[in-house]
């Protein structure tokens, strides 16, 4: 598990040139507050995943990001090239809109596309305004529903469903492992 990290941001260097990676909605002039660096960057080292207790701290140059629970941390998405950052662990009602819930992160496929995360709140999490179905609701933090973040399209897809997609089917998964596209 990674150590968290006080007040830092994440750089990257390469030629000589050093790029701030997390920033607000501004671009590249400030930056909210790293919680953790997930000790992910993908293996074509296109894309670094961290975590951050404010989303609204981050954004991108007109899209901002909100966040209703800024004492809990969401994962997120930095393309080392362009800059842009997108939030992972989004609510179904918009994809810059934090769920607001706890989430653990899992893993990045080799290409950067995909990260898998957990949450047991399953109803949290969705796409275009439809939220998730929990079919075995539990104690939030006893177990966890598997999803993955697909980074072309923001959306995120339930992972443990049934077969309905939507619907939640399984409580007692673990994180597994993901690979590039073919």
């Amino acid at each position: 598990m990674a150590e968290p990290l006080e007040k830092r941001q994440l750089l990257t260097v390469s030629l000589g040139n050093v790029d701030l990676l997390t920033h607000d909605q501004g671009g590249f002039s400030s930056s909210g507050e790293v919680v953790t660096v997930n000790d992910v960057i993908s293996h074509d080292r296109g894309v670094i995943v961290f975590s951050a207790l404010d989303a609204s701290a981050f954004g991108n140059p007109g899209e901002p990001l909100t966040d209703s629970a800024p004492a809990v941390a969401d994962i997120l998405v930095s393309d080392v090239a362009s800059g842009r950052i997108q939030l992972v662990t989004h609510g179904p009602a918009s994809s810059t809109a934090s769920a607001g819930v706890a989430a653990s992160y899992g893993g990045t496929s080799l290409d950067g596309r995909y990260v898998v995360f957990g949450s047991s709140e399953v109803t949290a999490f969705g796409n275009q305004g439809t939220a998730f179905v929990d079919s075995e609701p539990t104690v939030v933090g006893a177990s966890s529903d598997l999803f993955v973040f697909d980074r072309t399209d923001s959306s995120v897809k339930l992972i443990t469903a049934g077969p309905n997609a939507t619907t939640s089917r399984s409580k007692s998964s673990s994180f597994v492992g993901i690979t590039a596209d073919s």
